[in-house]
């Protein structure tokens, strides 16, 4: 299957454009979102790189989860784990090292598991950004803590539009910085049932243009359709079908051998977007019920 983003390079610009639109106007349903910027875990450019980023464009999504850590001299680049030992020939923590020790590392292929090196190095967000301008939405998991480098960064390089940042923070530490934040500064909050009472709030004082639900059971209240009716009004709608994920066990793993009691059961709650280490597998069975 070939997702719509799938163009010439030089047609990619306009189709992020398009893409864009739809995610301001909460009107995509589905969307397949590459988890640690992968299109499908058999491929083998590495996590969180640019020939995976790359990859994802090529093949049509064209929203990405990528992960953040920063060097010793305040480099924000682009890996999951704290440390570069399971991704790369070498080892050290990120923290303690400076860009330039980490640039001569070489990425593994995939998840790292394979062991077998590639010509790809650990990128920088700035790299990202300047490789990929205009042409792919970046959600930043693992970052909120450089939320002011990146607010500094983002208006620098005029990129509010390709990045939206997510967080499970106190509501009153997420209000503080939006508040002194640039206006264009796209956020995302991370909500359970337990925050069913603050709500309102959530979506008074955060204008998230995000929220995703994270659910322990199929009877909970969050992922009833009155209370996905009202939140869907005011922000688009995510949930993950990782393996690790909670909700209920409607996962990846479960997905490939019975789909409808996967992405099948995600999908039926109308979500706008859907995290998956599967996406060429998830859109190709359900092509025809997203809106993309």
């Amino acid at each position: 299957m070939v997702l719509p983003g799938r163009r010439k390079y030089g047609d990619r610009m306009q189709e992020y454009k398009k893409f864009y639109q739809k995610f301001k106007d909460k009107s995509h349903l589905g969307y397949p979102i590459g988890h640690r910027a992968n299109y499908q875990l058999a491929d083998r450019q590495p996590e969180n790189s640019l020939s995976a980023i790359d990859r994802c464009i090529k093949c049509g999504v064209l929203f990405l989860e990528i992960d953040l850590q920063e060097t010793k001299d305040g480099y924000l680049v682009l890996c999951h784990d704290q440390s570069i030992d399971r991704m790369t020939n070498r080892t050290g923590k990120i923290s303690e090292l400076s860009l330039a020790e980490i640039k001569k590392a070489n990425l593994y292929e995939g998840d790292g598991s394979s062991k077998q090196l590639t010509e790809q190095k650990i990128p920088t967000i700035d790299e990202v950004l300047s490789t990929f301008k205009d042409k792919a939405l970046f959600n930043i998991d693992k970052g909120w803590e450089y939320r002011e480098k990146l607010n500094y960064l983002l208006k620098k390089e005029s990129a509010f539009h390709q990045v939206i940042v997510k967080s499970a923070a106190p509501l009153v530490d997420v209000r503080e910085f939006l508040t002194q934040a640039a206006p264009d500064f796209m956020y995302m909050h991370k909500i359970f049932n337990r925050d069913l009472h603050m709500i309102s709030e959530i979506i008074e004082d955060l204008k998230p243009q995000i929220l995703e639900l994270s659910f322990f059971a199929d009877d909970e209240e969050l992922i009833q359709p009155s209370i996905l009716d009202k939140l869907r009004k005011h922000a688009n709608i995510w949930v993950n079908a990782l393996n690790v994920s909670r909700n209920n066990g409607h996962n990846d793993e479960k997905s490939l051998s019975n789909p409808a009691e996967g992405w099948g059961f995600l999908l039926q709650l109308q979500p706008n977007y859907i995290q998956t280490d599967y996406a060429k597998q998830y859109a190709a069975i359900y092509q025809k019920q997203l809106k993309l």
